[in-house]
Order: structure tokens, then sequence, then C-alpha cells
């Protein structure tokens, strides 16, 4: 399932003055370097859990809707709202299409309205779009594990700005960022 980010966080998970802390830098010439390096972390993050961090804009991209009327199952973590699923119809106009919303449940789903079905779409890639918002809604609400396992990332990325480091041998910490991630990480069944 193709999915695109399109809107990303307003804000990030970690502040720089926390970022300049577990680094240990005092002064303000590596501020820019830190900024993007939180960044990073979370986007890493990101990659590893399959899931938004803080609330963002995704969309869901899909050829055509499931048979039998089955729910479409939306990545992304924690989804707080379903904007709007659109879709192609056979004539190749867009529509948009009203549907129930599950955002309790992990993976979030939505489905027909009771008594409709699924539409027939026009045959062609990415003929239905589900856009909506994923993520916790702001970093007070996202778990500190996850904070740490990003002050990890920020730290050696800070410490390591090479791709290959010389003459170190690497040991694995056990807490380090794989054990914290391990709760937050996507499991398809």
């Amino acid at each position: 399932m193709p999915f695109t980010v399109i809107t990303p966080p307003e804000e990030e998970p970690i502040l720089l003055s926390e970022a300049k802390k577990h680094v240990r830098a005092s002064h303000g010439s590596d501020d820019g370097l830190l900024e993007s390096l939180i960044i990073a972390a979370r986007i890493h993050v990101e990659q590893i859990c399959e899931r938004a961090i803080l609330s963002q804009g995704w969309e869901l991209q899909i050829d055509e809707f499931p048979a039998g009327n089955c729910p479409i199952e939306l990545p992304g973590g924690l989804v707080t709202g379903v904007t709007a699923v659109e879709y192609t119809d056979t004539a190749g106009d867009t529509q948009v299409l009203d549907v129930q919303e599950d955002i309790i449940s992990q993976p979030a789903r939505i489905a027909p309205l009771p008594g409709a079905s699924w539409p027939a779409t026009q045959t062609s890639l990415a003929a239905v779009r589900v856009t909506y918002q994923a993520g916790w809604l702001d970093r007070e609400s996202v778990p500190e594990a996850i904070k740490s396992a990003m002050k990890l990332i920020i730290g050696t990325l800070y410490e390591h700005r090479e791709g290959v480091v010389v003459g170190a041998s690497a040991v694995e910490l056990p807490f380090s960022v794989k054990h914290l991630l391990w709760p937050y990480r996507r499991v398809v069944l």
C-alpha cells in the first residue's frame, strides 16, 4: 500500500534544548545541525515503526476498493481523523465518498456506510485516495521510549558525522534504539 506524507508535523517530538542537553552541546554553533538531526531521527523512527510520530497528513493510494466490502486498513499508527475518501469512477471522474470510520482500532479502518457497497472504480493505478491525520497530537503525548530512542539516534549521528568509523568496535547496548521502539513497531499478522 503506497502512502505519502502530504503535510509534515508542525513540531518535532524533541526540542532543540533537549537535543543539546543530550549531546552536551552548550554552544549555539551546531543548532542547525541538531535541528536537522532531530528531523532525521524522527523520520528514521517513523520508518522503523511504520507509524507517524506526530500529527501529520497522510494519503493512502490503492488501485481499487477491496472485494466484498472488506474494510480498508489505514497505516500510520494512531489515526485521529479521516479527511476525505476520493476515487476515480468508471467514467474517469473524481468522486468523494462518505464512509464509516474506526479510528479507535490500530490499524484504523474505513468501510462503506451501513447498507452501502464500495463503488466501482476506473481501472488505473491509485484510483482510490484516502487522506487522513496520523500521529500523536503533540510532543507531550509521544511515549518517552520513542523520545529516548530518538535521542540515542541524535547522539550517534552528532558524534559520528561520517558514514564510516575507523578503528572502533561497535557494541549494541542492551536498551538501544531497537529495544526502545519494539513495542511501537507495526506488526502484520
